[in-house]
């Protein structure tokens, strides 16, 4: 497939956080990782609060069941004009392992695991 130039007068993103990319340009092969614990205590701490392990909880440890290319799909694709002309992009977030990508991005891998829960008193 014949690659083609993306052109952007303007793009205003907003935050980007978590393992996440915001690329111009073109790019081969992209592997994104984010692993995060968000605790939600019910009322302010009164002493430091106890630092989590990602060892005490199972999701951390599961292997990846990412999607195999082994589909193989027929497309044609008619291209008009070799410049991709945008005049403005607005992105308000991105984050946990996402992509905000202008131009051509060949391979991509990411995942993003988030443990959150709520530590209520009782």
């Amino acid at each position: 497939m014949k690659k083609r130039t993306t052109v952007i007068d303007l793009i205003n993103v907003t935050s980007i956080s978590n393992s996440a990319i915001f690329n111009i340009g073109d790019t081969q092969q992209t592997n994104q990782k984010f692993r995060g614990i968000a605790i939600q205590e019910e009322s302010a701490y009164s002493t430091p609060p106890k630092e989590e392990d990602f060892a005490d909880y199972p999701i951390f440890q599961l292997e990846a069941n990412f999607m195999m290319n082994e589909v193989s799909v027929n497309k044609e694709h008619s291209h008009h004009a070799p410049t991709i002309r945008v005049g403005q992009i607005s992105v308000i977030g991105v984050s946990s392992s996402s992509i905000m990508q202008a131009g051509n991005l060949n391979s991509i891998n990411a995942e993003a695991r988030l443990k959150h829960f709520r530590k209520l008193k009782g």
